[in-house]
């Protein structure tokens, strides 16, 4: 695993996919699994030196979705995931931990968006907009919740540009996951909340009190909105 660990370092903090300019997400599955394709990354050059036979579909799939965060995470200033491998090296046992959860998760996630959404996230964690904290919280939830539930999300709570292809996607996804369905998603995510506070009416006679309902986002809420889009005003260090 330490040299899984060691050879996701060097690609992390490499140009290799930046440089070649080739849309990873648009390379056929069978493409993988041909000899030389992106092979000399030091994290895809790994798989293939124990993986000497028996190369399947579940291995081309992990890859593609491997090459995708990495070619997300390389978007990141050179200068900046430099700094972030220094810092974060420090500590060994945690840097492990981390990549060793990466690696874990893009096995456990179902879809190469999927993949791509948690390499912007990985990208804000290099950049300092967020703590691994918050990277281990919505690492989880970018697991846990399916693509279209995440997709639903964006569309219904993300700071979108208001334009008619976006308003046919929030309609198609507002009819997949009705909204009180999608709240209790959210809800179990922590995501959104719902409160009940206790108002008392003294304009009313005789005086009473109400229960008050009141429901939004929670912080992690509003911050995993931003990340599906361009929008970036809860971000201290924008990236595209």
């Amino acid at each position: 695993m330490d040299s899984l660990n060691k050879n996701l370092e060097d690609s992390i903090s490499g140009n290799e996919l930046i440089s070649t300019g080739i849309d990873i997400s648009d390379i056929a599955i069978d493409q993988f699994l041909e000899e030389g394709l992106l092979k000399e990354l030091p994290v895809v050059k790994y798989f293939f030196s124990i993986i000497k036979t028996g190369f399947n579909i579940k291995d081309a799939l992990y890859i593609k979705k491997l090459l995708i965060f990495i070619v997300n995470v390389q978007e990141a200033p050179k200068e900046k995931r430099t700094k972030f491998l220094k810092e974060i090296s420090i500590i060994v046992k945690e840097k492990n931990r981390l990549f060793e959860k990466v690696l874990n998760t893009l096995d456990k996630i179902d879809d190469s968006e999927k993949a791509a959404l948690l390499g912007k996230v990985f990208k804000h964690l290099i950049v300092g907009n967020i703590n691994l904290i918050l990277y281990y919280k919505i690492a989880r939830i970018i697991e846990d919740m399916l693509l279209d539930e995440i997709n639903c999300f964006f569309y219904e709570y993300g700071f979108l540009e208001h334009n008619d292809e976006t308003r046919e996607k929030y309609y198609y996804y507002s009819r997949l996951v009705p909204i009180d369905d999608l709240k209790l998603i959210l809800i179990r995510n922590g995501l959104f909340e719902v409160k009940e506070e206790l108002k008392f009416r003294e304009h009313v006679k005789p005086n009473s009190y109400i229960i008050e309902k009141k429901e939004g986002l929670t912080d992690l809420g509003r911050l995993f909105a931003d990340f599906g889009f361009k929008a970036r005003y809860y971000l201290k260090n924008p990236i595209e």
